[in-house]
């Protein structure tokens, strides 16, 4: 399939199901479409019969998405992006929808090698590899089923329920049917929390650091690192209040207290220094809300050096000396 398809079936499969913002779609749109150009690794795209290969491709990503503490992260959202697009060049590629075009709607392939029908190919690919076809099988130009321009792909069905539609067009229904049950899959079991930050109005109060919560159930379980990030915007700037959507697969029904901060030993700029006046946690499912003072300098060279803090509901904290810092055209 065409990089123009990829975007376009999963733009199609996005507005279906709902639930993801225009920014989210564009990370994951990003990472398919950039699959395509690696041509080496036939795992990528199901050529040269690497079944089992794009089988193990597709459930390592699942595995991503399932590692990460936050559902809506920019890691979680490009391994679906890279994910769709092996599920969407499965039905282009192989002879799939070819064997079972008297069946309608095209069956889905549940990418378990113990369910996949004996004479499935996939075209050759010269530079791929793994090479797993057995010899005599066509080249993927021959099966490939990628635009109109397709050989394949321009084949007109003669008789059964998919009369008259041409192989092409049945095979991007089944990928974006599959595109959209991969999504629903990604949404599932999920809990939507708004993270407001306020980030002081004073000099240089603004931040280069990767900063990260971590929040409190009413057990006073932690989360892992939710780091907050918004793709293509500069957040924590001064005087700026900052606002993440992240998914976890918890619901809280309270929220004591956050830990909240920088690392040194990770990225943190060129000026990492950070005056948090407060953070607000929203559950957007229940309408709670928690919200916690902070009013303070995180920095190592605070009075008290501390990058990381916890903040309690209503008890602020405060430091008094302001850190040190040199001055440069980036700082605000």
């Amino acid at each position: 399939m065409d990089r123009e398809g990829h975007e376009r079936l999963t733009q199609e499969a996005a507005a279906e199901v709902k639930g993801l913002t225009q920014k989210q779609l564009e990370v994951i749109i990003d990472a398919n479409v950039d699959s395509d150009y690696d041509q080496v690794r036939s795992a990528i795209h199901f050529d040269n019969c690497a079944f089992p290969d794009g089988c193990e491709r597709i459930a390592k990503y699942r595995r991503r998405i399932l590692e990460q503490t936050d559902r809506f992260s920019e890691t979680s959202l490009q391994a679906l992006g890279s994910l769709l697009h092996t599920v969407q060049d499965f039905y282009a590629h192989s002879t799939w929808v070819d064997m079972q075009q008297e069946l309608s709607p095209i069956p889905l392939w549940d990418f378990n090698m113990n369910s996949l029908p004996a004479g499935v190919v996939s075209g050759t690919w010269d530079v791929g590899f793994p090479k797993r076809c057995k010899k005599g099988v066509a080249m993927h130009d021959d099966i490939a089923k990628d635009d109109a321009e397709s050989p394949r792909g321009k084949i007109v069905v003669a008789t059964g329920p998919n009369a008259g539609k041409t192989l092409l067009e049945l095979a991007y229904d089944a990928a974006r049917r599959a595109t959209e049950l991969q999504i629903r899959r990604f949404l599932a079991g999920i809990y939507r929390y708004r993270i407001t930050t306020v980030t002081g109005d004073k000099d240089r109060a603004g931040t280069d650091a990767d900063v990260f919560i971590k929040i409190f159930n009413e057990s006073g379980e932690p989360t892992g690192r939710i780091y907050l990030n918004n793709v293509d915007h500069d957040d924590f700037e001064r005087g700026c209040t900052d606002e993440f959507l992240v998914a976890l697969r918890h619901h809280l029904s309270d929220v004591p207290k956050v830990e909240i901060g920088y690392d040194l030993d990770e990225n943190v700029g060129e000026n990492p220094e950070w005056f948090l006046k407060s953070v607000r946690i929203e559950n957007l499912m229940s309408g709670a809300k928690w919200s916690f003072r902070c009013e303070r300098w995180l920095s190592k060279s605070a009075a008290d050096g501390k990058t990381i803090v916890t903040l309690s509901k209503g008890r602020p904290l405060k430091v008094s000396r302001a850190p040190k810092r040199k001055r440069t055209m980036k700082s605000v």
